[in-house]
């Protein structure tokens, strides 16, 4: 049998944001799969993942913030930045009362400290007033306001290079903005070859519109949820984060059965 790769989104694929936790009966079928040989990747929108998570789901590469970093094995492969001038810009075309996260390679900077997503953030990561993101070393930037809509328009119209992601359902009024080549489907492209797997062994699991294109990529690609602009680009659909590990426990009993994957 060929090397298989899975590829898994978090929130919403894995993660069930309405009891926020991953449900239970995944870790250990994602240990099983990665213990038969199966490749297992995260790809995650997040500047990193949870660590009473990530030390519970074994995987082999991860990327975040939409691919614009890249662990192989917990080493730094890739790494993508949005210059200083792109971000004077995003703040400039930003509405003044709208909560304006910026993440470093080491520090997360807010306009809204009182929030619940900075509170949030920041038990990760050292905090620092926004207007100090000028001059350090910008992997993304979120928009938090119900101007987010129109400010994606304007930011595509003006900083066409640049990719976004949100701005829609289930994410409206929530924007990502990454540099030009930080996307999911480029992360998958650079992981799976570094891993030696073609992408047509790859199966993706993702739930919204920063999901898109590495489904559109994948060998198979699985929904997860409800969003009608995936439909056109997955194979099959998922409803919940807890069909994931019902698909996992056919995927597994497959592999033991010698059924091709």
């Amino acid at each position: 049998m060929s090397t298989h790769l899975l590829a898994f989104d978090f929130d919403g694929t894995l993660f069930d944001e309405h009891q926020q936790q991953v449900p239970e009966e995944i870790f250990p079928l994602i240990q099983q799969a990665h213990d038969a040989g199966i490749k297992i990747v995260l790809i995650t929108g997040r500047w990193e993942l949870p660590p009473e998570f990530l030390k519970r789901l074994p995987h082999h590469a991860r990327a975040t913030s939409n691919g614009g970093q890249v662990r192989i094995q917990d080493e730094i492969h890739v790494q993508h930045l949005i210059s200083q001038q792109d971000v004077q810009r995003i703040v400039e075309l930003t509405h003044l009362e709208a909560e304006l996260y910026a993440f470093s390679t080491t520090h997360f900077f807010t306009r809204a400290p009182e929030g619940a997503r900075s509170k949030r953030w920041s038990r990760y990561l050292p905090v620092k007033p926004f207007q100090e993101v000028f001059g350090a070393d910008v992997m993304k930037l979120n928009v938090d306001h119900t101007s987010v809509p129109d400010l994606k328009t304007a930011v595509a119209e003006h900083l066409p290079h640049l990719t976004l992601t949100g701005g829609q359902e289930p994410y409206l009024h929530f924007l990502t903005i990454t540099p030009t080549a930080a996307n999911k489907a480029e992360a998958l492209k650079y992981i799976a070859s570094t891993l030696g797997v073609g992408l047509s062994n790859t199966t993706v699991f993702g739930d919204s519109d920063n999901d898109i294109e590495m489904l559109r990529l994948a060998g198979h690609a699985v929904q997860v949820g409800h969003m009608p602009y995936l439909q056109e680009v997955s194979d099959e659909q998922l409803d919940h984060p807890r069909d994931v590990a019902r698909w996992l426990q056919n995927f597994l009993k497959n592999i033991h059965s010698g059924v091709q994957v």
